[in-house]
């Protein structure tokens, strides 16, 4: 259902959730750096957040260049965030100043 959501086919690999702020703080330059090959080794990623304009556009691209693997949703949703912690097989949390916060719990 998740994927159908965001239009996304069924991954080789792992379908990765991310649910942040897309601030430096959060780590998305260090994602927008390794997601590339997370999904040429057959990944997929969802992504739902707002926040820095920058991380913002390079995730919009990132999203162009692999239209049916990286789902993005700008902005923020409960009920969309819930779906995807229940839907992904993993959760991507790369905050550099939080080693345990609430996305984890």
């Amino acid at each position: 259902r998740l994927l159908a959501e965001f239009e996304l086919d069924a991954p080789a690999g792992p379908l990765a959730v991310v649910v942040t702020r897309l601030t430096h703080q959060k780590g998305v330059d260090l994602l927008l750096e390794a997601l590339p090959h997370f999904i040429d080794a057959g990944g997929a990623v969802v992504v739902l957040g707002s926040g820095d304009p920058g991380f913002e556009y390079g995730l919009t691209q990132l999203a162009s260049w692999y239209p049916r693997s990286v789902g993005l949703r700008l902005g923020y949703d409960e009920a969309l965030s819930h779906r995807m912690y229940a839907g992904g097989d993993l959760v991507l949390v790369p905050s550099r100043f939080e080693p345990c916060g609430l996305t984890q719990l």
